[in-house]
């Protein structure tokens, strides 16, 4: 994570090798790896990035929380991984690679609503500025 563009981002500790195994089982998916770099390093967290607040979930939550929100019902392809705490949900769109990320309303999800913020996990943090 940018070191420039975090401030006050409480992050976790890393999550193990096992933990993101695990995660991919469960979401029948090999996360990015990017994405999985940061899960190393902190599985989780929130604060603010940018101007903007960001949650992001742990690896031992993906898996139910796209089941909560029944996301492969509403929005097939997509994988949600965070939020920004007020509704909007952060996804990867796994339709295509390089696995874009999208911001999509986690009330009323639809693939029409899901809005590419970047066009991979890498780029996701910086789009936040």
């Amino acid at each position: 994570m940018d070191e420039k563009m975090v401030k006050d981002f409480d992050t976790e500790p890393g999550a193990s090798g096992k933990a993101i195994e695990n995660a991919e089982a469960d979401l029948n998916w090999q996360l990015p790896t990017a994405y999985k770099q940061l899960l190393e390093k902190t599985n989780g967290g929130k604060g603010t990035v940018g101007e903007n607040y960001v949650v992001l979930w742990s690896a031992e939550e993906l898996a139910e929380i796209n089941r909560e929100y029944q996301v492969q019902a509403h929005a097939p392809g997509l994988v949600l991984f965070g939020s920004d705490g007020e509704g909007q949900g952060f996804a990867f769109d796994t339709r295509q690679a390089p696995y874009p990320v999208v911001q999509v309303p986690l009330i009323g999800m639809d693939l029409q609503n899901a809005r590419v913020v970047a066009p991979e996990f890498a780029g996701f943090i910086g789009s936040l500025r």
